[in-house]
């Protein structure tokens, strides 16, 4: 037994006796406090890491469009990384996806709580790709003008003392269950914002717009519990959708202040022209200039930043030797960066400013449907025709100008107008000269709105972005009414939460459309991200109905050269549409009605919207639509392909 002792008392174990097992390996030697002996030295290097030949990056969806996401890894660090985007939901998918190896790089919000988590590591911005985003309200300048400057000082006093830590300890809470206004009054009340009442002019509460993600929320229902707590009434209101939403609920008065990202705002109000910067102090005043000439006001900035950070497991850190994004350098094809990384484009362009004569992301209008046909007949593709100027349109914008010679800001001014016209202009004359016709031929007249329909006309109704709590029922029961049959075109996302709404329409002969799982850009997504966006709606609501669906609107009606060929193989035909009202930016019911019944002929696809907003002018429209044109004699079935 020499070199080993022991203590073991296996019957006492028996009696309910502690037992204790000792075991020491080696010799024992007098002294029992001496240290062992050192062990012999080696020879062998520590391993060295691994080379990362590629990634897949696990983003929201809006990761295509975002500048401090795609766009800003071309831009700053020269990587394309457009193939390998894995579109998933914010938060506990994106950390899912990275730990089961899914994808290898993820996109998560600096203010969320699984941040903290000892597996993951934060990748080091080494070039300043980021932008400041620290928490900004903003409104109409007239909301100060009516309310008084009491209502600017209490704004501001909330500013001050929310937190980027006080964020995520609302997300957290928010997704352990609590509800958000709790979460956020509990924030409040430690903060002792009751102890100072401003003066603000009575009125109706003060309706602050929150976003459709959980950061957005809990900000939203702070800034309403530190005005209760002032004294000053608010409310939230919940917008079914994100920036481009917010922006028009502010125009349209249906909120009176909204809550946003420095950086971001900053960059969506510039036509994305690179302005925004690292810099807070620089970023935040670059805003309060770009809103306040279209009469805006932008309050003071929070300390508390809520931005993209990129994250990997803290095993594929230590692998492939990963600290900052540059490590990724070698890992994805190259992208030409405009500007050379690290490095922020001179603006040598007057500013281009919201409330001028120029047109940029977010407008909507005859104008922009003016654009939109010139681009068209100048050969830039927009994707539909509808007023609405997207990221389709930009794009056409800034490729146009890039072959005319023009700076590529993405955003038509007169400069970009004046050229445009020219080259329409040029190519028309050419192509009059060409075919000898002096002139092209007039258009077909449009129909009349009180002509009766041809025997046998249909016309084929469309609703997108439901299934929708409060509308989506409404819509049926009226399509119910007038023995209707239409296509719903789902977001694959909401039909869980929809199902019955979904199994409903089925049931009354309705037939369900493909319309992504979270509405992104089809024309920006890899084949692996179109393939998952669309996978999984049509997972969804063959789960729901029982049915598989054999059509796909792209959203936006955004395309790329291999959409179409993509969603054939899926199985899907893509249905567009030949008359879009524009319902989704409320444009009045009367606007509503004229644009259908002014202009529908028999065969026409007639796009509405049950879901991403406030519908209820739709619904007030489609009645008297399905009335108008069942008098004419039309009929209403479903739509080819679906």
């Amino acid at each position: 037994m020499s070199g080993r002792w022991w203590v073991a008392a296996g019957g006492l174990a028996a009696a309910g006796l502690l037992v204790l097992t000792v075991v020491v390996a080696g010799p024992l030697r007098a002294g029992g406090d001496q240290p062992p002996p050192e062990p012999p030295a080696s020879d062998q290097e520590p391993p060295q890491p691994e080379t990362l030949e590629s990634f897949r990056l696990g983003a929201p969806a809006d990761c295509g469009t975002n500048p401090f996401c795609l766009d800003g890894l071309g831009r700053t660090y020269g990587i394309d990384v457009t193939e390998q985007l894995v579109p998933l939901e914010p938060g506990e998918p994106v950390v899912t996806a990275l730990r089961d190896g899914t994808v290898e790089v993820g996109v998560l919000f600096s203010t969320d709580p699984l941040l903290a988590e000892d597996d993951l590591v934060v990748l080091d911005d080494d070039l300043g790709m980021l932008a400041a985003e620290n928490v900004v309200p903003y409104s109409r300048a007239e909301l100060i003008e009516q309310r008084g400057e009491g209502l600017r000082d209490a704004l501001d006093r909330v500013s001050e003392v929310l937190t980027t830590e006080a964020v995520s300890r609302m997300v957290a809470e928010l997704r352990a269950g609590t509800p958000a206004d709790l979460a956020a009054s509990q924030l409040i009340e430690t903060l002792d914002l009751d102890t100072v009442e401003v003066e603000v002019e009575r009125g109706d509460p003060i309706r602050i717009g929150a976003e459709r993600f959980d950061e957005d929320v809990v900000i939203a229902h702070a800034y309403v519990a530190g005005l209760l707590a002032q004294g000053v009434d608010a409310a939230v209101v919940e917008l079914d959708g994100f920036r481009a939403l917010e922006v028009a609920s502010l125009l349209d008065r249906e909120i009176d202040v909204a809550i946003d990202y420095a950086g971001s705002l900053l960059e969506f109000l510039d036509g994305f022209a690179s302005l925004a910067s690292p810099d807070a102090e620089e970023t935040v005043a670059a805003l309060g200039e770009l809103l306040a000439v279209a009469d805006y006001e932008l309050f003071a900035p929070s300390p508390a930043t809520s931005a993209n950070t990129f994250v990997v497991t803290a095993a594929t850190a230590e692998r492939y030797g990963l600290s900052a994004l540059s490590d990724l350098v070698e890992a994805a094809p190259a992208a030409e960066a405009t500007p050379p990384p690290g490095v922020r484009p001179e603006v040598t362009e007057p500013l281009v400013l919201l409330g001028d004569a120029a047109l940029r992301v977010g407008d909507t209008g005859p104008a922009v449907l003016q654009l939109q046909e010139l681009l068209q007949a100048a050969g830039y593709p927009t994707g539909p025709l509808n007023g609405i100027f997207e990221e389709p349109t930009r794009r056409a914008v800034a490729a146009f100008q890039t072959d005319a010679g023009l700076p590529p800001t993405g955003v038509a001014g007169p400069q970009t107008l004046a050229a445009l016209e020219a080259a329409v202009a040029a190519a028309e004359e050419t192509e009059s000269e060409t075919d000898g016709s002096g002139g092209t031929p007039p258009p077909d007249p449009e129909p009349a709105p009180d002509r009766p329909a041809p025997d046998g006309a249909v016309v084929h109704l469309t609703f997108d972005d439901g299934p929708n709590a409060t509308y989506t029922p409404q819509v049926l029961d009226l399509l119910a009414r007038y023995d209707a049959q239409a296509v719903f075109f789902a977001i694959g996302q909401q039909v869980g939460g929809g199902s019955a709404l979904v199994q409903r329409a089925t049931a009354d002969g309705h037939r369900l459309g493909n319309h992504s799982w979270s509405h992104p850009s089809l024309a920006e997504l890899s084949r692996p991200a179109f393939d998952q966006e669309i996978g999984r709606t049509q997972d969804a609501i063959q789960a729901a109905t029982g049915r598989r669906p054999t059509c796909l609107r792209p959203p936006y009606g955004a395309m790329g050269s291999q959409t179409r060929s993509w969603a054939a193989e899926a199985g899907l035909e893509v249905v567009l549409w030949d008359i879009d009202p524009q319902d989704w930016a409320r444009p009045g019911v009367d606007a509503i009605v004229r644009s259908v019944v002014d202009h529908v002929r028999p065969g026409d696809v007639v796009l509405f919207h049950d879901g991403g907003g406030n519908r209820e002018q739709t619904v007030a429209a489609l009645e008297r639509i399905l009335d108008q044109l069942s008098d004419r004699g039309f009929s209403f079935t479903i739509a080819p392909g679906c």
